[in-house]
């Protein structure tokens, strides 16, 4: 297959890894070798600031195009037009806030057409979908969910088959730590939202959370972490949940931004958790069968440069290994990598890049195959809004030995 010039850069493999608590400059390592880095967008023409970004196939083709959200609510899509060059931004839809505040973006087939649909929720909690149509052309946005939230503050939307009736539910948390169901009665048609539970205890100000089938019955239970890092499951007990139980933590004193992600680390069939929060630690909670937990989580990196500030976690096989590496982005704009090797045992971060001049406040992070080079890519969209995509790793030495199993 082609390789676009682009990333020719990228041929030589990370070298060692520095320090976790070192000077920021033994971050930088010349021994390093730098993923290439390319800004795509700058936020200074947009009126409101980015503050989500995922991708999708809006147009059926083999590219993967952009999808963004400012905190207005405003939906806005850059096509890709093939060796890492992107389309200006169009509206396609919104915007759901009158004033900027808390928004959150997901993405379902809700109607089984084979297309994306848009779910994207309003600081209030109000819920509105967006149905794809293919070939980039989009409905008009329709409100399917009255006001969830009491008072307007951190409010997530995502989606995932409580009842196993193939179509997927919409679940939104809202700032009182209350979780509602609105049921997809097929087609992309939708119910009311019924209270699911509320979570007792739960830190006030950010949280996430995440779907999983701990105990193999073929439903997904439901775990959120608070912004002091306390960790809480819900079992799926077949569209209905025991009451929150406490599972760990709080792991931090002090409040912040928190990022959960579901990866079976050490390959025994069992999803671990791992969880990034205010301090920038990124600590394993480890499965040890049937959704028991560890009961002291791992920490597998930690804080990597500058104190304070929110920082972004991602889970990629960005090495094409078959192995959930960690992606960390940290307050100055570096991205680093926490290599796991296979056998669940992560490696020292290595700095993939220093050049993204980075606003503070980063905002999110996304990882996918943007150049179509089969290794993923990572896409960051900083504090102020700008938008950069950092190139996955290209091994030549890995490529050949692909090359080799191909001709056997």
């Amino acid at each position: 297959m082609m390789r676009a010039p682009l990333t020719l850069a990228l041929m030589l493999l990370l070298a060692a890894a520095v320090p976790a608590r070192a000077a920021e400059h033994s971050l930088l390592d010349d021994e390093v070798t730098k993923a290439q880095t390319i800004k795509i967008l700058d936020a200074t023409g947009p009126k409101a600031r980015f503050v989500a970004v995922a991708t999708i196939n809006s147009d059926q083709d083999p590219d993967e195009d952009i999808l963004l959200v400012d905190e207005l609510g405003t939906l806005w899509l850059l096509l890709n037009e093939r060796d890492c060059k992107f389309a200006k931004p169009k509206t396609i839809a919104g915007p759901v806030n009158t004033v900027p505040g808390p928004v959150s973006l997901e993405l379902s087939d809700v109607d089984l057409d084979n297309d994306e649909d848009i779910l994207i929720t309003n600081s209030m909690g109000v819920v509105y979908l967006v149905i794809a149509e293919g070939r980039g052309r989009y409905r008009d946005m329709t409100k399917i969910s009255n006001e969830l939230n009491t008072a307007s503050g951190p409010v997530q939307v995502r989606v995932t088959d409580l009842d196993l009736d193939n179509d997927e539910d919409i679940i939104v948390g809202n700032a009182e730590g209350v979780l509602y169901k609105i049921e997809n009665i097929g087609m992309g048609k939708f119910g009311g939202a019924t209270a699911l539970t509320r979570i007792p205890g739960m830190a006030p100000g950010p949280y996430d959370y995440v779907f999983t089938d701990l105990d193999f019955d073929n439903d997904e239970e439901v775990v959120l972490v608070d912004a002091r890092e306390t960790v809480f499951l819900l079992e799926n007990l077949r569209d209905r949940f025991n009451a929150p139980k406490k599972i760990a933590g709080p792991l931090t004193g002090a409040p912040g931004t928190v990022d959960i992600e579901v990866a079976d680390y050490d390959y025994d069939g069992d999803d671990d958790l791992v969880i990034m929060g205010a301090s920038g630690a990124v600590v394993l909670l480890e499965n040890k069968g049937k959704g028991v937990f560890a009961s002291t989580p791992k920490q597998i990196a930690p804080p990597l440069g500058p104190e304070g500030g929110s920082r972004i976690l991602a889970m990629s096989d960005i090495d094409a290994e078959t192995s959930e590496d960690i992606v960390v982005v940290n307050t100055r704009g570096w991205v680093f990598l926490v290599e796991n090797d296979g056998l669940g045992v992560y490696g020292k971060p290595q700095c993939l890049t220093d050049s993204i001049e980075m606003s503070a406040g980063a905002a999110s992070a996304t990882r996918e195959d943007l150049n179509g080079d089969g290794f993923e890519d990572t896409l960051v969209l900083d504090g102020a809004g700008h938008l950069y995509l950092v190139l996955g790793i290209y091994d030549a030495m890995e490529e050949r030995l692909r090359g080799m199993e191909d001709d056997l």
